[in-house]
């Protein structure tokens, strides 16, 4: 919020004595308005309207008048054409001294009618910028551009291009950062796309571990350096942004590392139930079409080695069958049958519910949910898996690609 501020003068009449004699007040660094003696115990208000470069038009409420002062583009006054000339706020935000005619800038002097500051900038060289020839003239106001800049403390163009070069050196940090993240991730990704299984876990794991270590220290010493560069602030900022990249590769790296691992393979054909009963019912579904009767088995696990099989298969009737139990020594993941022919009388392209609840008491007899397989007269391989509901027909219906 830009706040108000007021500045009052004391002149000194008499030795030890000081006489107010102006006020200014401020809204942030534009001057709105100066109060003086009105010579009869009370106070004057005169109301400041500022152009770009300093106090164009003086106004004043209670004697209904409007002073104009004029100048030239470096401050120069035009006092042939100028209503006011005994005003010492002239040039941008500049004090001018009745006695020397020079404003004051903080810093420095500055003289209006030569354009120029009387000292050369406080800073030296550090205000010089080889890519702006005009700030080798250490004297030059503005860099000899009065319209389109202001220098209120006489060290502005010193602080800009210092400023400014910090900001390049930050932004080149970041950028070199920006390209290692990003070459990171691209590598990785590529590795994780065309070899899958041949990436050691130990790689994933120790890239991710690096990354993150970088991240906890880029909290430390990026952010340091860049608060340094470019105020503490900003610094803590991007470093924090830094951080949270890497952490989040390093957390990519891992993943991939973890989601790309090699399982353990299983011994025998199938290395998933869902490739089991494809296979099963890919076999059984034309037998089944012919004698019009369906079809079922379950599918088991060895418990030794993981090793996927199945257990005995039954021949059923027209409209139901009934699904053996696994063999010693293995447990259930799931079953898998066939609906015969097609017949007007049942719905073969679809569980029946006689078929979910099965699946549902299967299910809570396995101690889960174990999924329930179908082929129907027109080749669709279907997926039940059901809620481990006893005697419920909920569950969840996924189809899957044609046998």
């Amino acid at each position: 919020m830009t706040a108000w501020r007021e500045l009052t003068e004391y002149t000194e009449y008499a030795q030890y004595v000081f006489t107010w004699t102006k006020s200014y007040t401020y809204l942030g660094d534009s001057l709105l308005s100066t109060i003086t003696p009105n010579g009869a115990g009370g106070e004057m208000t005169e109301y400041n309207h500022p152009d770009r470069l300093g106090t164009r038009l003086i106004t004043n409420q209670t004697l209904g008048t409007v002073s104009e002062q004029t100048h030239l583009p470096f401050g120069r006054p035009l006092n042939a054409e100028s209503s006011l000339t005994t005003n010492n706020r002239r040039f941008t935000s500049y004090d001018r001294s009745n006695a020397t005619g020079l404003d004051y800038a903080i810093n420095r002097t500055y003289d209006s009618k030569q354009g120029r500051f009387t000292q050369v900038d406080p800073i030296g060289m550090q205000a010089v910028s080889l890519a702006s020839p005009q700030t080798l003239n250490l004297y030059a106001y503005c860099t000899n551009d009065p319209i389109n800049y202001t220098d209120p403390s006489g060290l502005f163009f010193g602080r800009l291009f210092k400023w400014i070069g910090k900001i390049f050196k930050a932004v080149m940090k970041i950028l070199m950062w920006v390209v290692i993240v990003v070459a990171v991730i691209l590598v990785t990704a590529f590795i994780m796309s065309y070899t899958p299984y041949m990436l050691p876990g130990w790689l994933g794991d120790a890239t991710g571990s690096l990354l993150g270590f970088l991240g906890k220290i880029g909290a430390s010493a990026f952010g340091q350096a860049l608060a340094g560069a470019i105020g503490v602030e900003v610094g803590s900022t991007v470093g924090s942004i830094i951080t949270a990249g890497l952490v989040g590769v390093g957390a990519i790296a891992r993943g991939f590392a973890e989601g790309k691992k090699k399982p353990k393979r299983r011994p025998g054909l199938f290395q998933t139930v869902d490739q089991a009963a494809r296979w099963w019912l890919r076999i059984m579904n034309p037998q089944s079409i012919a004698i019009n009767r369906e079809i079922g088995v379950p599918i088991c696990e060895r418990q030794y080695d993981g090793a996927i099989i199945f257990g005995p298969y039954e021949i059923g009737t027209e409209a139901s069958v009934r699904i053996n139990d696994c063999p010693e020594g293995t447990k259930r993941v799931g079953s898998a049958h066939t609906h015969g022919a097609y017949s007007p009388l049942y719905d073969n392209e679809n569980f029946s519910d006689r078929d979910r609840i099965n699946a549902n008491n299967r299910s809570l007899a396995d101690g889960g949910s174990t999924p329930n397989y179908v082929a129907t007269p027109r080749g669709q391989f279907k997926k039940f898996v059901p809620s481990a509901i006893r005697n419920s027909t909920r569950g969840r219906v996924i189809i899957m690609k044609p046998l």
